[in-house]
C-alpha cells in the first residue's frame, strides 16, 4: 500500500487529494489542517517515517484539533506584530530578566528560587539581585527597585552571569519565632492583617534609588494598625546600616528591648555598596586619636565574625587577605617609607617592597613594575569583610534575641516631651522608647534638624565597579592614590571608589566609571581584560573634619547620635555598636570616644 493512502479515511486528506486533482491552491488558516495532520505530515517528511493508519475522529475531537490550532496560529501572530517578522519563531523560550544587581559582588541566580550559599541550615541569602529585602518587599523586573521606596544607593548592572551558591536546604519554619520583617503600612509587612509570614528572611539587602528628603510611603490596602498599637522598647534605632545593626546587636546581647526602623532596606544606603575594607594602616600617615581607634575597630571583626557564624550559620566573609600599597612617583615612595618606619617602630605589620619585587608579590604588577611603579608597601594585617552579609548576620543575631527589625518603616519626625526625646513618630504612628539612637546617615540631619539640632553631616558620592578576572585576579588587595582592586573569595573583583562631596544623586555615572577604569589601567593594565559585571553607587556620610559624631546629643536628652563615619563605617561599626550600647545601658564614659563626640560641632 502507498503511504498516501494510509490516511485516506481522515476526512482533512481526502479533501488534500480533491484540491490537488483540481489545481487548486491549499487554503491557509486553521480550517486547511488539523494539528495533528500537520504534526504527521511534518513528521513524515522529516524522517521519512509512517504513522499507523488513522482511526476515525470523533465531530468533538476535530473540534479541539481546528481550536489548538487556531490558538497556536493567533500566538504566532501576536509575536510576529511585536516582532515585526513574517516567520515562525518556533517554540517559545524564555526571556532572562533584565534585572539590576542589588547587590555589589553578586550575580543574578540562573533560577527564580532561593539562592542557598549561606549556612548548613539554609538561611535565605539576601545578597542576589532582584531579591526582596528583610521584610520579602518585591523588586521590579526590569529596574529592580523596591515598588513604592528608594534607597541611598542605585545599580545599574552592565552584565548578567550565572550564579553560585551552595545546596543547602532550609529548614521549615525556623525563624518563626524572630521578630523580622517590615511595617504593614502598605499591607505587604509581617504584622497582623499582612499575607507575609515572619518565617521566611528574604535575600535583598542592597539599594535602591534613594530620595533627597524624608518622603511618606502611600497606604495601600490591606495595612494593619498603627505601629503606636504596639509596646515599645526601651531603645529605637533609626537606621538599618552596619552602625544601626551593631547598636541593636549589642543592645539585644544585654537585655534591652530594641526597634529598629528603617524607611527602605538593611544596608541600602553606604553600607550595602562598601567594599569593607579593614584597612587603618594604610592610609594612615601618623598615628593620631583617630588611628588608635581604627586599629581598635579592626580587632573587633575577627572575633565577632566567628560569633556570628557559630550563631546565626552566616559567613560574612572576614579575611585577613593584606593589602600592596603601590607608589607611582618618588615623592609617593617617600612618603609610603616615612610610614614605613613609624609604623614599624610601634610592632605594626609593616613590610617595604621595592620595584623589583613587586612582580613577585603580585603577578599582575609584573609588567609595568620597575618601569610605571617606584615600590610598594606591605600590610599583612589589613583585612576585608562582605559589608552586606555583616548587617544581615548582625540583624538575625539581633532578632533572635528579640529584636524587632522594621523595614519599610519611615521616621517623619522626633518626639520631644519635656525637653526630652521620648520615641519617634511614624506615618502609622508613634514609637515610645526611653532612649532614640540616630543612625541614619546622611539623612540624619533632616531628623535632628525637627528638634533645632544641628548635624554638620554632608553626603560624599562614592561610585564603585565589579569585575570579574577571566582566570586572573589580585592575590591581595592592591591600593594606589586614586583607586583600590579588592579580590572576592567568589571571584568578584571590586574596583573603587570615587569621592564626590555634596552629591545626593546615588546613582553611577559615566565620569565617574571612566575616572575609575583609567587609575586602574594606569597601575595594573592586566585589569583590562576583566569583564565589567555591575556599576553602583552609594551615599557616605561625613562630618566637616571626616570624624565619626558619636554621642550624647547636647540639648537633646535620650537622643544618641552615631553618624558621619564617612569611609570607616564597616571598620568602625562593630566598635561603635559595642561602645554605644556600654553607653546607652550603663552610662559608661567615652573613652576612646571622647575626641568624636558631638559637643564639638553643637
Amino acid at each position: 500500500m502507498r503511504d498516501r493512502d494510509r490516511h485516506r479515511r481522515h476526512p482533512h486528506d481526502r479533501r488534500r487529494r480533491q484540491r490537488a486533482r483540481r489545481g487548486h491552491p491549499r487554503r491557509a488558516g486553521p480550517t486547511a489542517l488539523s494539528a495533528a495532520a500537520q504534526y504527521r505530515g511534518r513528521h513524515e517528511r522529516a524522517s521519512g517515517s509512517v504513522h499507523g493508519r488513522a482511526g476515525a475522529r470523533s465531530p468533538g475531537h476535530e473540534l479541539g484539533q481546528t481550536r489548538g490550532h487556531r490558538r497556536r496560529t493567533d500566538a504566532v501572530a501576536g509575536r510576529q506584530r511585536h516582532r515585526g517578522g513574517d516567520e515562525d519563531p518556533g517554540p517559545r523560550r524564555l526571556r532572562r530578566l533584565a534585572l539590576h544587581h542589588d547587590r555589589p559582588g553578586h550575580r543574578a541566580s540562573t533560577r527564580r528560587g532561593r539562592r542557598r550559599d549561606c549556612h548548613a541550615a539554609g538561611i535565605d541569602d539576601r545578597l542576589g539581585p532582584g531579591c526582596a529585602g528583610l521584610g520579602r518587599r518585591a523588586t521590579h523586573r526590569r529596574t529592580g527597585g523596591c515598588a513604592g521606596g528608594r534607597g541611598r544607593g542605585h545599580r545599574r548592572a552592565v552584565r548578567r552571569s550565572a550564579g553560585h551558591g551552595s545546596r543547602g536546604g532550609r529548614v521549615p519554619d525556623q525563624h518563626r519565632h524572630l521578630a523580622l520583617g517590615r511595617s504593614a503600612l502598605d499591607g505587604r509587612g509581617d504584622a497582623p492583617g499582612s499575607d507575609r509570614r515572619k518565617t521566611r528572611l528574604s535575600r535583598r539587602t542592597h539599594a535602591a534609588q534613594r530620595a533627597r528628603h524624608p518622603v511618606q510611603p502611600r497606604r495601600r490596602p490591606g495595612g494593619s494598625g498603627p505601629l503606636s498599637a504596639r509596646p515599645g522598647g526601651d531603645v529605637v534605632i533609626v537606621g538599618g546600616g552596619v552602625i544601626g545593626c551593631s547598636i541593636a546587636y549589642y543592645l539585644s546581647v544585654s537585655g534591652a528591648r530594641v526597634t529598629l526602623l528603617e524607611r527602605s532596606t538593611l544596608a541600602a544606603g553606604a553600607s550595602g555598596v562598601a567594599a569593607g575594607m579593614l584597612a587603618p594602616q594604610v592610609e594612615a600617615p601618623f598615628a593620631d586619636p583617630f588611628f588608635e581607634l581604627a586599629l581598635l575597630g579592626r580587632a573587633e571583626h575577627g572575633p565577632l565574625a566567628e560569633r556570628l557564624l557559630d550563631e546565626v550559620g552566616l559567613d560574612v566573609e572576614y579575611r585577613a587577605t593584606g593589602i600592596l600599597r603601590v607608589a607611582r612617583t618618588e615623592a609617593e615612595r617617600a612618603d609610603l617609607q616615612r610610614q614605613y618606619r613609624w609604623q614599624s617602630a610601634r610592632g605594626l605589620a609593616a613590610e617595604w617592597v621595592d620595584s623589583d619585587d613587586l612582580g613577585r608579590r603580585e603577578p599582575l604588577l609584573s609588567g609595568v613594575a620597575g618601569r610605571l611603579l617606584a615600590g610598594g608597601l606591605w600590610l599583612a594585617d589589613e583585612g576585608q569583610v562582605r559589608s552586606p552579609r555583616l548587617v544581615q548576620a548582625l540583624a538575625l543575631a539581633a532578632a533572635q534575641r528579640g529584636a524587632r527589625i522594621m523595614e519599610g518603616t519611615w521616621v517623619v519626625r522626633l518626639c520631644v516631651s519635656g525637653g526630652r526625646v521620648t520615641g519617634v513618630q511614624t506615618p502609622s504612628g508613634t514609637v515610645g522608647a526611653d532612649s532614640v539612637v540616630l543612625a541614619a546617615g546622611v539623612w540624619s540631619p533632616d531628623l535632628a534638624r525637627g528638634i533645632d539640632l544641628e548635624v554638620p553631616v554632608q553626603p560624599v558620592k562614592g561610585q564603585v565597579v565589579s569585575l570579574r578576572g577571566l582566570g586572573k585576579r589580585p592575590r591581595q588587595v592592591i591600593w594606589s592614590g586614586e583607586c583600590y582592586l579588592v579580590p572576592r573569595p567568589d571571584g568578584e573583583v571590586v574596583l573603587g571608589a570615587t569621592e564626590e562631596e555634596g552629591n545626593y544623586d546615588a546613582r553611577p555615572t559615566l565620569a565617574g566609571l571612566h575616572r575609575l577604569t583609567e587609575a586602574a589601567l594606569e597601575v595594573v593594565p592586566a585589569a583590562g581584560g576583566f569583564v565589567v559585571d555591575g556599576v553602583w553607587a552609594g551615599l557616605r556620610p561625613a562630618a566637616p573634619d571626616r570624624y565619626p559624631i558619636i554621642g550624647w546629643a547636647p540639648g537633646g536628652e535620650g537622643l544618641f547620635l552615631a553618624t558621619a563615619h564617612y569611609r570607616n563605617g564597616v571598620l568602625l561599626g562593630p566598635l561603635t555598636g559595642r561602645h554605644g550600647a556600654d553607653r546607652i545601658l550603663a552610662g559608661t564614659p567615652p573613652g576612646e570616644f571622647a575626641p568624636f563626640g558631638p559637643d564639638r560641632f553643637i
